[in-house]
Protein backbone atom coordinates (compact mmCIF):
# COMPACT_ATOMS: atom_id res chain seq x y z
CA UNK A 1 0.00 0.00 0.00
CA UNK A 2 1.07 3.74 -0.63
CA UNK A 3 -0.47 6.99 -0.10
CA UNK A 4 -1.20 9.25 -3.05
CA UNK A 5 -2.16 12.88 -3.24
CA UNK A 6 -4.88 14.09 -5.31
CA UNK A 7 -5.40 17.73 -5.60
CA UNK A 8 -8.66 18.82 -5.92
CA UNK A 9 -10.95 21.82 -6.27
CA UNK A 10 -14.34 22.46 -4.59
CA UNK A 11 -16.68 23.17 -6.97
CA UNK A 12 -19.05 25.69 -5.15
CA UNK A 13 -16.22 27.70 -3.57
CA UNK A 14 -13.41 27.23 -6.12
CA UNK A 15 -10.90 26.84 -3.64
CA UNK A 16 -8.18 23.95 -3.89
CA UNK A 17 -6.78 21.73 -1.52
CA UNK A 18 -5.14 18.21 -1.55
CA UNK A 19 -6.71 14.88 -1.23
CA UNK A 20 -4.85 12.07 0.32
CA UNK A 21 -5.58 8.50 -0.09
CA UNK A 22 -4.36 5.24 0.89
CA UNK A 23 -4.27 3.16 -2.13
CA UNK A 24 -3.23 -0.84 -2.89
CA UNK A 25 -2.38 -2.39 -5.75
CA UNK A 26 -3.48 -6.21 -6.52
CA UNK A 27 -3.19 -8.41 -9.67
CA UNK A 28 -6.26 -9.66 -11.42
CA UNK A 29 -6.89 -11.51 -14.71
CA UNK A 30 -6.70 -8.39 -16.27
CA UNK A 31 -3.58 -7.32 -15.24
CA UNK A 32 -2.06 -4.96 -12.58
CA UNK A 33 -4.64 -2.57 -10.83
CA UNK A 34 -5.60 -0.18 -8.15
CA UNK A 35 -8.05 0.36 -5.23
CA UNK A 36 -8.25 3.22 -2.62
CA UNK A 37 -8.86 1.22 0.53
CA UNK A 38 -9.63 5.09 2.44
CA UNK A 39 -8.91 8.57 2.39
CA UNK A 40 -7.15 10.30 4.63
CA UNK A 41 -8.53 13.59 5.45
CA UNK A 42 -5.61 15.71 7.70
CA UNK A 43 -2.13 14.74 6.62
CA UNK A 44 0.41 17.33 8.19
CA UNK A 45 3.13 14.75 8.13
CA UNK A 46 6.51 15.21 6.17
CA UNK A 47 6.20 12.85 2.39
CA UNK A 48 9.16 11.12 3.44
CA UNK A 49 7.33 9.17 6.40
CA UNK A 50 4.08 8.52 4.21
CA UNK A 51 5.17 4.76 3.33
CA UNK A 52 6.06 4.18 6.98
CA UNK A 53 2.33 5.58 7.73
CA UNK A 54 1.03 3.32 4.92
CA UNK A 55 2.92 0.40 6.36
CA UNK A 56 1.50 0.75 10.28
CA UNK A 57 -2.16 1.33 8.31
CA UNK A 58 -1.88 -1.79 6.68
CA UNK A 59 -0.54 -3.47 9.43
CA UNK A 60 -3.76 -2.02 11.54
CA UNK A 61 -6.26 -3.22 9.11
CA UNK A 62 -4.64 -6.97 8.87
CA UNK A 63 -4.92 -7.34 12.60
CA UNK A 64 -1.70 -6.89 12.95
CA UNK A 65 0.49 -4.00 15.49
CA UNK A 66 3.82 -3.87 15.17
CA UNK A 67 5.80 -3.94 19.25
CA UNK A 68 8.81 -1.87 17.50
CA UNK A 69 7.15 1.09 16.07
CA UNK A 70 10.01 3.44 17.15
CA UNK A 71 8.05 6.50 15.77
CA UNK A 72 4.93 7.97 17.88
CA UNK A 73 3.68 10.13 15.52
CA UNK A 74 3.43 8.15 12.53
CA UNK A 75 1.48 5.80 15.39
CA UNK A 76 -0.73 8.56 16.27
CA UNK A 77 -2.01 8.92 12.50
CA UNK A 78 -2.15 5.33 11.84
CA UNK A 79 -4.52 5.27 15.10
CA UNK A 80 -6.87 8.14 14.14
CA UNK A 81 -6.72 7.03 10.21
CA UNK A 82 -8.61 3.76 11.64
CA UNK A 83 -10.71 4.80 14.03
CA UNK A 84 -12.32 6.96 11.29
CA UNK A 85 -12.11 4.40 9.09
CA UNK A 86 -14.39 1.81 11.75
CA UNK A 87 -16.84 4.63 11.79
CA UNK A 88 -17.36 5.39 8.01
CA UNK A 89 -17.64 1.23 7.49
CA UNK A 90 -20.15 1.37 10.52
CA UNK A 91 -22.45 3.92 8.91
CA UNK A 92 -21.97 2.38 5.19
CA UNK A 93 -22.67 -1.01 6.98
CA UNK A 94 -25.92 0.72 8.44
CA UNK A 95 -27.10 2.34 5.38
CA UNK A 96 -26.59 -1.01 3.23
CA UNK A 97 -28.86 -2.74 5.81
CA UNK A 98 -31.56 0.13 6.01
CA UNK A 99 -31.59 -0.60 2.18
CA UNK A 100 -31.71 -4.26 2.40
CA UNK A 101 -34.29 -4.65 4.88
CA UNK A 102 -36.93 -1.57 3.91
CA UNK A 103 -40.06 -2.43 3.59
CA UNK A 104 -41.25 -0.12 0.70
CA UNK A 105 -44.68 0.72 -0.73
CA UNK A 106 -45.61 3.16 -3.70
CA UNK A 107 -46.44 6.69 -2.96
CA UNK A 108 -48.52 9.19 -4.85
CA UNK A 109 -47.09 12.01 -3.73
CA UNK A 110 -49.65 14.31 -5.36
CA UNK A 111 -52.61 12.55 -3.93
CA UNK A 112 -50.65 12.42 -0.36
CA UNK A 113 -52.35 14.98 2.48
CA UNK A 114 -51.72 16.21 5.81
CA UNK A 115 -54.44 16.06 8.66
CA UNK A 116 -54.56 17.56 12.08
CA UNK A 117 -50.88 18.97 11.81
CA UNK A 118 -50.35 20.36 15.67
CA UNK A 119 -46.64 22.70 16.19
CA UNK A 120 -44.95 21.15 19.04
CA UNK A 121 -41.38 22.95 18.99
CA UNK A 122 -42.35 26.29 21.01
CA UNK A 123 -45.04 24.36 23.25
CA UNK A 124 -42.11 22.20 24.46
CA UNK A 125 -39.89 25.00 25.55
CA UNK A 126 -43.05 26.58 26.94
CA UNK A 127 -44.05 23.81 29.65
CA UNK A 128 -40.26 23.68 30.32
CA UNK A 129 -40.03 26.56 31.43
CA UNK A 130 -43.59 26.56 33.12
CA UNK A 131 -42.39 23.56 35.08
CA UNK A 132 -39.44 25.28 36.04
CA UNK A 133 -41.33 27.82 37.35
CA UNK A 134 -43.68 25.87 39.56
CA UNK A 135 -46.27 27.40 37.84
CA UNK A 136 -49.06 24.71 38.94
CA UNK A 137 -48.51 24.96 42.55
CA UNK A 138 -48.32 28.94 42.15
CA UNK A 139 -52.08 28.28 40.45
CA UNK A 140 -53.02 25.93 42.93
CA UNK A 141 -52.36 28.66 45.89
CA UNK A 142 -54.21 31.19 44.19
CA UNK A 143 -57.56 28.69 43.98
CA UNK A 144 -57.07 26.51 40.84
CA UNK A 145 -57.51 22.87 40.46
CA UNK A 146 -58.26 19.64 38.64
CA UNK A 147 -59.33 20.89 34.51
CA UNK A 148 -59.06 24.45 35.69
CA UNK A 149 -55.34 24.01 35.45
CA UNK A 150 -55.02 22.08 32.31
CA UNK A 151 -56.39 25.07 30.64
CA UNK A 152 -54.84 27.64 32.73
CA UNK A 153 -51.74 26.69 31.26
CA UNK A 154 -52.57 25.83 28.36
CA UNK A 155 -53.56 29.44 28.04
CA UNK A 156 -51.04 30.71 29.35
CA UNK A 157 -48.38 29.03 27.00
CA UNK A 158 -50.52 29.65 23.91
CA UNK A 159 -50.72 33.58 24.89
CA UNK A 160 -46.95 33.71 25.25
CA UNK A 161 -46.67 31.30 21.66
CA UNK A 162 -49.28 33.33 19.89
CA UNK A 163 -51.04 36.34 21.59
CA UNK A 164 -54.21 37.34 20.67
CA UNK A 165 -57.84 37.17 21.80
CA UNK A 166 -59.23 34.82 24.21
CA UNK A 167 -61.21 33.70 20.97
CA UNK A 168 -57.98 33.41 19.24
CA UNK A 169 -56.33 31.64 21.91
CA UNK A 170 -58.64 29.14 22.08
CA UNK A 171 -58.64 28.95 18.00
CA UNK A 172 -54.65 28.58 18.34
CA UNK A 173 -55.28 25.52 21.09
CA UNK A 174 -57.89 23.56 19.55
CA UNK A 175 -56.80 23.72 15.79
CA UNK A 176 -52.94 24.54 15.18
CA UNK A 177 -51.34 23.22 19.06
CA UNK A 178 -50.65 20.04 20.77
CA UNK A 179 -51.24 21.79 23.58
CA UNK A 180 -54.15 19.65 24.31
CA UNK A 181 -51.51 16.52 24.45
CA UNK A 182 -49.03 18.09 26.51
CA UNK A 183 -51.64 19.89 28.98
CA UNK A 184 -54.26 16.53 29.14
CA UNK A 185 -57.22 18.69 27.76
CA UNK A 186 -60.13 16.61 26.27
CA UNK A 187 -60.58 18.35 22.54
CA UNK A 188 -64.52 16.63 22.83
CA UNK A 189 -65.05 18.97 25.66
CA UNK A 190 -63.41 21.73 24.77
CA UNK A 191 -64.78 24.74 23.73
CA UNK A 192 -64.42 28.84 23.74
CA UNK A 193 -66.32 29.50 26.93
CA UNK A 194 -63.85 27.50 29.12
CA UNK A 195 -61.41 29.76 27.81
CA UNK A 196 -63.09 32.93 28.33
CA UNK A 197 -64.18 31.55 32.12
CA UNK A 198 -60.10 30.98 32.71
CA UNK A 199 -59.32 33.91 31.74
CA UNK A 200 -61.67 35.96 34.42
CA UNK A 201 -60.05 33.30 37.56
CA UNK A 202 -56.50 34.48 36.66
CA UNK A 203 -57.15 37.66 36.36
CA UNK A 204 -59.20 37.48 39.57
CA UNK A 205 -56.00 35.39 41.48
CA UNK A 206 -53.82 38.32 39.78
CA UNK A 207 -52.63 39.56 43.51
CA UNK A 208 -51.51 35.99 44.39
CA UNK A 209 -50.41 34.95 40.76
CA UNK A 210 -48.28 38.35 40.39
CA UNK A 211 -45.77 38.42 43.19
CA UNK A 212 -45.24 34.94 43.79
CA UNK A 213 -44.34 34.24 39.91
CA UNK A 214 -42.11 37.28 40.56
CA UNK A 215 -40.16 35.34 43.49
CA UNK A 216 -40.08 32.03 41.72
CA UNK A 217 -38.25 33.81 38.35
CA UNK A 218 -35.89 35.29 40.65
CA UNK A 219 -34.86 32.12 42.49
CA UNK A 220 -34.22 30.72 38.60
CA UNK A 221 -32.66 33.83 36.85
CA UNK A 222 -30.82 35.42 40.45
CA UNK A 223 -29.62 38.93 39.96
CA UNK A 224 -28.41 41.43 42.50
CA UNK A 225 -30.05 44.74 40.35
CA UNK A 226 -33.29 46.26 42.04
CA UNK A 227 -34.13 48.56 39.41
CA UNK A 228 -37.95 49.30 38.48
CA UNK A 229 -39.73 51.07 35.89
CA UNK A 230 -43.22 51.77 36.12
CA UNK A 231 -45.45 53.71 33.72
CA UNK A 232 -49.03 53.94 32.40
CA UNK A 233 -50.74 54.03 29.04
CA UNK A 234 -53.88 53.66 27.59
CA UNK A 235 -56.29 52.06 25.36
CA UNK A 236 -60.05 53.21 23.71
CA UNK A 237 -63.01 51.39 22.91
CA UNK A 238 -65.51 52.07 19.84
CA UNK A 239 -68.42 50.77 21.58
CA UNK A 240 -70.81 52.52 24.08
CA UNK A 241 -69.15 50.75 27.08
CA UNK A 242 -71.78 51.00 28.74
CA UNK A 243 -71.69 47.56 31.20
CA UNK A 244 -67.52 48.51 31.81
CA UNK A 245 -67.44 50.57 35.06
CA UNK A 246 -63.35 51.12 34.23
CA UNK A 247 -64.43 53.40 31.01
CA UNK A 248 -64.18 56.80 31.29
CA UNK A 249 -63.58 60.08 29.07
CA UNK A 250 -59.60 60.94 29.83
CA UNK A 251 -56.70 61.89 27.90
CA UNK A 252 -56.08 59.63 24.87
CA UNK A 253 -52.65 58.81 24.20
CA UNK A 254 -53.52 57.99 20.83
CA UNK A 255 -55.57 60.98 20.17
CA UNK A 256 -59.44 59.42 20.48
CA UNK A 257 -61.20 62.04 22.58
CA UNK A 258 -64.01 60.95 21.22
CA UNK A 259 -64.03 57.39 22.80
CA UNK A 260 -63.66 55.90 26.48
CA UNK A 261 -60.65 54.55 27.79
CA UNK A 262 -59.30 52.45 30.49
CA UNK A 263 -55.58 53.14 32.07
CA UNK A 264 -52.78 50.29 31.32
CA UNK A 265 -50.49 50.68 34.88
CA UNK A 266 -47.29 48.22 34.80
CA UNK A 267 -44.07 48.02 36.99
CA UNK A 268 -41.25 45.64 35.89
CA UNK A 269 -37.58 45.00 36.38
CA UNK A 270 -34.57 45.79 34.38
CA UNK A 271 -34.60 42.53 32.74
CA UNK A 272 -38.53 43.71 31.43
CA UNK A 273 -40.06 40.80 33.88
CA UNK A 274 -43.39 42.35 34.76
CA UNK A 275 -43.88 42.46 38.87
CA UNK A 276 -47.56 44.20 39.30
CA UNK A 277 -50.19 45.33 36.91
CA UNK A 278 -53.54 47.17 36.92
CA UNK A 279 -56.38 48.54 34.79
CA UNK A 280 -57.77 51.89 36.04
CA UNK A 281 -60.34 53.83 35.37
CA UNK A 282 -59.52 56.06 31.97
CA UNK A 283 -59.84 59.31 33.47
CA UNK A 284 -56.91 58.45 36.23
CA UNK A 285 -54.59 60.87 37.35
CA UNK A 286 -51.41 59.10 37.02
CA UNK A 287 -49.65 59.96 40.04
CA UNK A 288 -52.70 58.63 42.15
CA UNK A 289 -51.38 55.09 40.74
CA UNK A 290 -48.17 55.25 42.54
CA UNK A 291 -49.26 53.92 45.82
CA UNK A 292 -50.33 51.06 44.90
CA UNK A 293 -46.97 49.97 42.75
CA UNK A 294 -44.96 51.01 46.07
CA UNK A 295 -47.56 48.31 48.47
CA UNK A 296 -46.98 45.71 46.01
CA UNK A 297 -43.31 46.32 46.21
CA UNK A 298 -43.74 46.51 49.84
CA UNK A 299 -45.45 43.08 50.18
CA UNK A 300 -42.22 41.60 47.83
CA UNK A 301 -39.93 43.12 50.95
CA UNK A 302 -41.42 41.63 53.75
CA UNK A 303 -40.49 38.17 51.66
CA UNK A 304 -36.39 39.43 52.45
CA UNK A 305 -36.72 38.94 48.30
CA UNK A 306 -34.27 41.72 48.08
CA UNK A 307 -32.02 41.24 51.34
CA UNK A 308 -29.88 44.17 51.87
CA UNK A 309 -30.81 45.86 48.27
CA UNK A 310 -32.96 49.21 48.22
CA UNK A 311 -35.14 49.01 45.68
CA UNK A 312 -35.13 51.99 42.87
CA UNK A 313 -37.74 53.26 41.03
CA UNK A 314 -37.58 54.64 37.51
CA UNK A 315 -40.66 56.99 36.65
CA UNK A 316 -41.36 59.67 33.76
CA UNK A 317 -42.37 63.64 34.35
CA UNK A 318 -45.70 62.52 34.47
CA UNK A 319 -45.28 60.42 38.00
CA UNK A 320 -42.76 63.00 39.75
CA UNK A 321 -44.94 65.50 41.24
CA UNK A 322 -43.82 66.74 44.83
CA UNK A 323 -46.24 64.36 46.91
CA UNK A 324 -44.92 61.24 44.97
CA UNK A 325 -41.28 62.44 45.76
CA UNK A 326 -42.01 62.85 49.44
CA UNK A 327 -44.25 59.74 49.41
CA UNK A 328 -40.93 57.96 47.87
CA UNK A 329 -38.50 59.58 50.61
CA UNK A 330 -40.83 58.39 53.46
CA UNK A 331 -41.09 54.75 52.03
CA UNK A 332 -36.90 54.93 52.28
CA UNK A 333 -36.82 54.23 47.97
CA UNK A 334 -34.29 55.49 45.88
CA UNK A 335 -35.74 56.72 42.52
CA UNK A 336 -35.04 58.16 39.10
CA UNK A 337 -37.39 60.96 37.41
CA UNK A 338 -37.51 63.38 34.91
CA UNK A 339 -37.34 66.67 36.51
CA UNK A 340 -40.70 68.48 35.51
CA UNK A 341 -38.96 72.02 36.35
CA UNK A 342 -37.67 73.78 32.59
CA UNK A 343 -34.18 75.47 33.77
CA UNK A 344 -32.84 76.29 30.31
CA UNK A 345 -32.68 79.77 31.01
CA UNK A 346 -30.33 78.92 34.29
CA UNK A 347 -27.45 77.46 31.36
CA UNK A 348 -28.24 79.03 28.31
CA UNK A 349 -25.31 81.32 29.08
CA UNK A 350 -22.40 78.26 28.73
CA UNK A 351 -24.00 77.44 25.24
CA UNK A 352 -23.69 80.54 23.86
CA UNK A 353 -20.34 80.86 24.65
CA UNK A 354 -18.84 77.07 24.19
CA UNK A 355 -16.10 77.88 26.38
CA UNK A 356 -14.86 74.87 28.24
CA UNK A 357 -16.58 72.03 26.59
CA UNK A 358 -14.48 68.54 25.59
CA UNK A 359 -15.95 66.59 22.56
CA UNK A 360 -16.47 62.79 23.11
CA UNK A 361 -18.31 60.74 20.87
CA UNK A 362 -21.92 58.47 21.41
CA UNK A 363 -22.09 55.17 20.44
CA UNK A 364 -23.47 56.10 17.03
CA UNK A 365 -20.02 58.12 16.34
CA UNK A 366 -21.84 61.24 16.60
CA UNK A 367 -19.86 64.09 17.94
CA UNK A 368 -20.97 65.65 22.03
CA UNK A 369 -19.94 68.44 23.48
CA UNK A 370 -19.85 67.84 27.22
CA UNK A 371 -18.72 70.56 30.08
CA UNK A 372 -18.70 70.21 33.97
CA UNK A 373 -19.87 71.94 36.64
CA UNK A 374 -19.71 72.81 40.14
CA UNK A 375 -22.49 74.07 42.04
CA UNK A 376 -23.58 74.17 45.94
CA UNK A 377 -25.75 71.35 46.72
CA UNK A 378 -29.11 71.67 48.12
CA UNK A 379 -30.25 70.67 51.60
CA UNK A 380 -29.97 66.33 51.83
CA UNK A 381 -32.76 65.20 52.21
CA UNK A 382 -32.79 60.67 53.23
CA UNK A 383 -31.05 58.91 50.81
CA UNK A 384 -29.03 59.83 47.92
CA UNK A 385 -31.49 61.03 44.75
CA UNK A 386 -30.99 60.56 40.85
CA UNK A 387 -32.61 63.57 38.82
CA UNK A 388 -32.37 63.50 35.36
CA UNK A 389 -33.54 67.07 33.09
CA UNK A 390 -35.82 66.25 30.08
CA UNK A 391 -34.98 67.98 26.66
CA UNK A 392 -33.67 71.80 26.51
CA UNK A 393 -34.03 72.87 23.02
CA UNK A 394 -32.09 75.99 22.25
CA UNK A 395 -31.09 77.56 18.77
CA UNK A 396 -26.99 78.04 19.41
CA UNK A 397 -25.43 73.80 18.29
CA UNK A 398 -28.52 72.62 18.15
CA UNK A 399 -30.42 70.21 20.35
CA UNK A 400 -29.31 70.51 23.99
CA UNK A 401 -30.15 68.06 26.98
CA UNK A 402 -28.96 68.12 30.66
CA UNK A 403 -28.35 65.22 32.88
CA UNK A 404 -28.29 65.89 36.33
CA UNK A 405 -27.17 64.10 39.18
CA UNK A 406 -26.40 63.91 42.95
CA UNK A 407 -24.23 61.26 43.97
CA UNK A 408 -22.39 60.17 46.90
CA UNK A 409 -23.17 61.02 50.66
CA UNK A 410 -24.68 64.26 50.63
CA UNK A 411 -22.46 66.94 52.81
CA UNK A 412 -22.06 70.62 53.36
CA UNK A 413 -18.97 70.19 51.66
CA UNK A 414 -20.49 67.77 48.33
CA UNK A 415 -20.63 69.51 45.19
CA UNK A 416 -23.52 68.21 42.82
CA UNK A 417 -22.23 67.00 39.56
CA UNK A 418 -24.06 68.56 36.66
CA UNK A 419 -22.62 67.94 32.98
CA UNK A 420 -24.36 69.18 30.22
CA UNK A 421 -24.22 68.38 26.33
CA UNK A 422 -25.39 69.15 23.02
CA UNK A 423 -24.99 67.38 20.11
CA UNK A 424 -23.54 68.78 16.97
Amino acid sequence: MFIRETPTVNKKTGVSYSKYQLVESYRCEKGPRQRIVMTLTELDLDKSLWPALANAIAQRLSGVTSLFESDPIIARYADLAITKYAIRSEVAAAKETRATEADLEMVDLSSAKTINSRSIGPELIGNSFYEALSFDKILESAGLSGESLGIAKATIIARLIHPGSDRKTYSYINSNSSLPEICGIDLSKFHKDKVYAIADKLYDAKGVIEPALYRASSDLFRTNTRLFLFDLTNTYFEGSTKGNSLAKHGHSKEKRFDCTLVSLALLVDHRGLPIYSEIHEGNTSEPRTLISVLDALESLSDGSLFGDVVPTIVMDRGIATKANLELLIKRNLNYVVIERANKKSLYRSHFMEMEGFTEIYDAQGSPVMVKKLQVEPQKPQGRVRTQVQGQVKTQVQGQVQTLEEDTGTPSPQSLCRKIYYSHI
